[in-house]
């Protein structure tokens, strides 16, 4: 008996993504024809429309329209945009709803049935009293909600317009009492120096880096002679909440099928008759990582050498596997895996964890999460300085903003200084105008040997301060002012191999290894950052003085030596992935760096902004004439009456040793040693490089001059050179 075949069921072939597209299109269609009939509702369809929606909706419908176009739009084109987003499309939803209830709270039939249903509904439990407080509220509610706009910044800009007002009022009084309370003011400021004074700090809130606290202002101010700290007048600032950032992603980790990994890596390393036992398994939010105990520690460099097979075995997204051998502080072998999906690392994430606001720390940095997905935080006060490097595109950029954020967000403008330095006038220029800036964005390479000189001369008038007021530190200072008297500064440079194509080079060299020795102490801190780590840009000198490194991708294992003396950051995943490696780390640790959009930069700067408080830069930064050395001058005595003589003639030999000046001007030694390092104080010499003589930086115009000066130097011995390094 034959069987009779099945009668097929006719099924509609189409991806689900199509559909969800169709119905957006409709959404978007009617949409436009609701708020079409609005306008003209003159035509047959529109007539039908119009009246269907105000008998619905009353006035409530001519926002509804929208609310539909915006909804199709997101489901059709799921962007997140300023003025197109999810949020957005909430609130029209609901604000066509209170604004019917409103409507006919006040007249019959102007709410629709929609807003008789609602009103109704709250005057019958409530009262019409009632229904009024609570629409009106929750209309006050969704406008926030709509504008993304917390109240601590509507009640800033309010303070601020008041604070402004009281200001213009009390101008006029201060001038004409200003010649009197001077001396009043000098005399007090002397005699009350260690007095009490009110304390600016106050406990954390849930919603804040930092708290509402009076502080101290923008500009510091040169004090008198009687008192060693700088007097500065109050000023309100308002910390940053983190309502301006955005929510943290909630997508889960995916790792694979971890116990299938472990038994991969256990069979593997078997393979290579290497007994081993994977004892942890740490999914982190670019990596996992699977920790290996070695049966035989013997076998340690034989299983280092296997990456290779292990990255083939686990089929690893990026082609490779990072291996860290042992981890720090244990008997383990870490093995790094990528992950299937990478999450996005918001920056509020960071910012409100406990770790971060649990320190009293104004300088500590969000880093970011390390492989087991904990927060990472370090205090650039301790780095104290930090070298950046990594390809273009790796996330070496973002991370600059996170270190700028993780500030704005804990430090008044009197609490902590910035210069940035951004030769590609691209990533940093938002900044403009914020009121924690020294000086303006500096794009100008040219510029930036002044900056550094400038910088120095900061630093040593720092020192005397310090001195004067018996103080070791810059806490220690402000401790024993009461107040903040000093701020911390902080240096980025976005792009440093490019400002080292300047003529001033030397001079930045030399500004960066004065800074990097004794800055610290002055509450001063480098941020240096450049995409191309190469030997000829991250010298000896800078690795030696900079002893915070960060690493992101980079092309090679020769690259990552540059940076780390190691290799690993070869093996990086790009868009954020990086090795963290502070001067008290054993070795460097995998990170991956917060994330920050281009709508959260935007909220900070323009809350910054909006407090009123105006950045008051310093012209000396930018505008020190190109021979002014002084900030680099260690406090010598006055010019030897030799120097001008001196000075002449190693411009017209371009060659310089304390030999070559003992021979020709017919002196000691020593006195020849101090006239170079007059020359070198001065900008005409570059600092002494071994046995070699030194580098003339002021070229000569003469050539006949300088070639009877050349002939006349070959002929002299170039034993004095040894004698003068030996020395």
């Amino acid at each position: 008996m034959s069987k009779r075949g099945r009668k097929k069921k006719l099924k509609l072939n189409i991806k689900s993504e199509t559909v969800k597209s169709v119905i957006a299109v409709f959404l978007i269609l009617f949409g436009s024809l609701s708020l079409w009939s609005l306008i003209a509702p003159s035509y047959k369809l529109t007539n039908v429309f119009y009246t269907y929606l105000i008998l619905l909706l009353g006035v409530g419908a001519y926002i509804f329209p929208i609310a539909l176009i915006f909804t199709g739009i997101l489901m059709i084109w799921p962007i997140d945009r300023k003025f197109l987003n999810l949020r957005i499309t909430i609130a029209l939803y609901l604000m066509f709803t209170l604004v019917a209830a409103i409507g006919e709270s006040f007249s019959e039939g102007l709410g629709g049935k929609l807003g008789f249903f609602l009103s109704n509904l709250l005057s019958i439990n409530i009262g019409y009293v009632g229904n009024l407080i609570v629409l009106f509220l929750s209309f006050f509610a969704v406008l926030i909600f709509l504008t993304d706009i917390p109240t601590p910044m509507i009640q800033s800009f309010l303070s601020n317009l008041s604070l402004k007002k009281e200001s213009k009022n009390e101008e006029t009084a201060n001038e004409l009492t200003d010649d009197i309370n001077f001396e009043d003011d000098e005399i007090q400021i002397g005699e009350n120096i260690y007095t009490e004074l009110p304390s600016l700090s106050a406990p954390v809130e849930d919603n804040v880096i930092a708290p509402v606290s009076v502080s101290k202002p923008v500009k510091a101010k040169t004090t008198s002679v009687t008192s060693p700290f700088e007097r500065i007048s109050d000023s309100i600032w308002e910390y940053p909440p983190l309502s301006l950032l955005d929510e943290p992603d909630k997508t889960p980790i995916d790792s694979g099928d971890v116990k299938e990994n472990k038994k991969i890596i256990e069979d593997t390393f078997a393979r290579f008759d290497i007994d081993c036992k994977v004892i942890a398994i740490q999914p982190g939010p670019s990596v996992t990582q699977y920790s290996v105990e070695l049966l035989d520690i013997a076998r340690l460099n034989q299983a280092t050498n296997i990456g290779p097979n292990l990255a083939m075995a686990l089929r690893s997204p990026s082609g490779s596997v990072r291996m860290q051998a042992p981890i720090p502080g244990t008997n383990l072998i870490g093995i790094e895996v990528p992950n299937r999906n990478r999450i996005k690392v918001g920056i509020k994430t960071l910012l409100n964890s406990d770790k971060m606001k649990n320190s009293s720390e104004k300088l500590n940095i969000v880093v970011g999460l390390d492989v087991a997905g904990k927060p990472e935080i370090y205090n650039v006060a301790k780095m104290p300085h930090m070298l950046v490097a990594g390809a273009t595109g790796t996330g070496k950029s973002v991370f600059l903003h996170t270190i700028l954020f993780s500030i704005l967000f804990r430090n008044s403008p009197s609490e902590c200084k910035m210069i940035i330095i951004d030769p590609k006038e691209v990533d940093f220029s938002r900044y403009e105008g914020i009121p924690h800036l020294i000086s303006p964005i500096i794009t100008d390479p040219k510029v930036v040997p002044n900056v550094f000189k400038w910088l120095v001369g900061e630093m040593n008038r720092r020192y005397s301060l310090l001195k004067t007021a018996n103080a070791s530190n810059i806490e220690e200072y402000n401790e024993r002012a009461g107040f903040q008297a000093m701020p911390a500064i902080v240096v980025l440079v976005e792009e440093y191999a490019d400002i080292m194509l300047t003529e001033g080079a030397t001079e930045i060299e030399r500004g960066i290894q004065a800074l990097a020795q004794k800055a610290r102490a002055a509450g001063m801190h480098l941020v240096i950052a450049t995409q191309r780590p190469s030997r000829d840009v991250i010298n000896g000198t800078l690795k030696a003085n900079i002893p915070c490194k960060v690493a992101f991708t980079v092309n090679g294992q020769v690259d990552s030596r540059v940076i780390l003396d190691q290799p690993g950051a070869e093996k990086l995943l790009g868009k954020g992935d990086m090795l963290f490696y502070p001067q008290d780390y054993p070795k460097p640790i995998r990170i991956q760096a917060p994330m920050v959009s281009k709508d959260e930069l935007k909220n900070l700067i323009d809350y910054l902004k909006s407090q009123g408080v105006e950045p008051e830069y310093n012209a000396d930064v930018t505008t020190l004439p190109s021979n002014n050395i002084a900030g680099l001058n260690q406090g010598s005595d006055e010019l030897d009456e030799l120097y001008s003589v001196a000075k002449e003639y190693v411009i017209s030999a371009q060659r310089a040793s304390a030999s070559l000046l003992q021979t020709r001007l017919s002196i000691g030694f020593n006195r020849a040693t101090r006239l170079l390092q007059q020359l070198e104080n001065t900008g005409v010499v570059g600092p002494q490089n071994g046995a070699k003589p030194r580098t003339v930086l002021i070229k000569n115009n003469n050539n006949e001059l300088a070639q009877a000066f050349e002939e006349d130097v070959e002929e002299e011995d170039l034993n004095h050179d040894e004698k003068e390094f030996a020395a």
